[in-house]
């Protein structure tokens, strides 16, 4: 979700209104699907970054003091960056990496390999 704030430099556009933006219009701005950006600001939003609601009518979003990190005139913003592509790199192998493990747990439990590893031959 950070990536893609980032990407699409929401926190930029966002800072141009200060009293918030509707999902239609930062969507439109941002040339993201409707129903995505707001999926990614909502849950960026629960981890704080970005607000809406209570001072905003829902469906409008603003940033907060967390997003303006999210800037790109932040050099700050840069570390997220990476950081992001970083975490987002691993979680795109942990399945994988998930499903290598199982099989080679079962292989090396299996009883030929086992004693083939401590020298019985059969």
């Amino acid at each position: 979700c950070t990536g893609i704030s980032l990407q699409a430099r929401v926190a930029d556009v966002l800072d141009q209104h200060l009293e918030g933006l509707s999902v239609d219009k930062l969507a439109e701005a941002v040339n993201l699907d409707e129903i995505e950006i707001v999926r990614v600001l909502r849950a960026l939003t629960l981890m704080g970054c970005f607000k809406e609601g209570s001072t905003h009518a829902r469906g409008v979003f603003a940033n907060n003091r967390v997003s303006l990190i999210l800037k790109s005139s932040n050099n700050t913003g840069y570390y997220t960056r990476l950081h992001s592509q970083g975490v987002s790199n691993a979680a795109r192998v942990f399945y994988d990496t998930m499903i290598d493990l199982q099989d080679h747990v079962r292989l090396t439990m299996h009883p030929g390999y086992l004693a083939s590893r401590s020298g019985y031959e059969g």
